[in-house]
């Protein structure tokens, strides 16, 4: 019930939440089919469904009422369609400057995280190309970094603060990658 209220409530904040959100909501659904019997995995994923939509109906009530004053179905006021509205006008992307689509791979990642990116891009590739030895939490770690950089990157404008969230899933993977380094070399000396 948590996770998907908090994934509306992210998303509801800034709709470009969904990017960083969608693998993990990926994972969940997988892992609730794959863990559990047919009927309980059906079970979970219907009470997830239901927290979401109970959590995104709280959400559209309360941002109807702030800014319309009251709540009336014929006016309901969804703030990530508005937003998706706003910035698919490119019109409006130009007021605010636009940029080449790489900025956030090229420069703004590595200015904001330069130190960790060694180790994460060697924890991600290990990762993904020794499939014997994945775990899930840097799995889940490079492809919340995959999807959202590619998702922002798909938007003209683009700026540093955009790509803040993905601090956390990097240090994750730099020290993964650290703790796996740590882990091998306590096995030489043994």
């Amino acid at each position: 019930v948590l996770v998907p209220a908090l994934g509306a409530l992210g998303v509801f904040n800034r709709a470009t939440f969904v990017a960083f959100a969608a693998p993990l909501a990926a994972f969940h659904v997988y892992r609730c089919l794959r863990c559990a019997p047919t009927a309980r995995a059906c079970a979970v994923l219907g009470v997830s469904a239901a927290a979401l939509g109970a959590a995104v109906a709280a959400l559209v009530a309360s941002d109807t009422r702030l800014y319309t004053g009251r709540v009336r179905a014929d006016a309901l006021v969804l703030a990530p369609l508005n937003f998706v509205r706003y910035n698919a006008d490119a019109a409006n992307l130009a007021r605010h400057g636009t940029h080449p689509r790489w900025l956030h791979a090229a420069v703004n990642v590595p200015l904001l995280a330069l130190p960790l990116l060694p180790r994460a891009a060697r924890a991600a590739v290990r990762t993904w190309t020794r499939p014997g030895r994945r775990a899930a939490l840097p799995a889940l770690c490079s492809a919340v970094v995959a999807c959202a950089l590619a998702v922002l990157s798909a938007a003209p404008h683009q700026e540093l603060r955009f790509v803040l969230p993905l601090v956390f899933p990097l240090v994750i993977l730099a020290c993964w990658d650290d703790d796996d380094n740590n882990n091998n070399n306590n096995n030489n000396n043994n």
